[in-house]
């Protein structure tokens, strides 16, 4: 039985079709040279687990962690990329990818109420 990290067990709860649906409703990747969703998605994850707040400690973990990104295809990513990304990109996008994985998670854990104290 091999061990996989946490990380990697919720990347694999989510539904990828329903994700590329997502952003091509809000026409998430158009015009993007260098941070595409998936891989903003993937820093935002990151981040939050983490606990980290800033872009620069997210730039910062990124780059110590380096070889641990190659494969969920993120390179090295600048903190102003990541600050263009969130400025431009809907946040819609994200909340819906997010209700989509409550969904995916009560129907997991139907027992289990998720709920949130914080508006999304």
């Amino acid at each position: 039985m091999t061990k996989k990290a946490v990380f990697t067990q919720i990347l694999q709860l989510l539904n990828r079709d329903k994700f590329r649906n997502i952003i091509k409703n809000y026409d998430g990747d158009r015009y993007t040279k260098r941070l595409n969703c998936w891989q903003q998605f993937l820093i935002l994850l990151y981040a939050q687990a983490r606990g980290i707040k800033s872009l620069r400690d997210i730039e910062i973990s990124l780059r110590s962690q380096r070889r641990k990104w190659y494969h969920p295809g993120l390179k090295n990513v600048a903190r102003s990329t990541l600050l263009d990304a969130n400025s431009k990109r809907s946040s819609e996008i994200f909340r819906d990818i997010f209700y989509d994985f409550i969904v995916k998670c009560r129907g997991l854990a139907p027992k289990h109420k998720f709920k949130f104290k914080n508006p999304i």
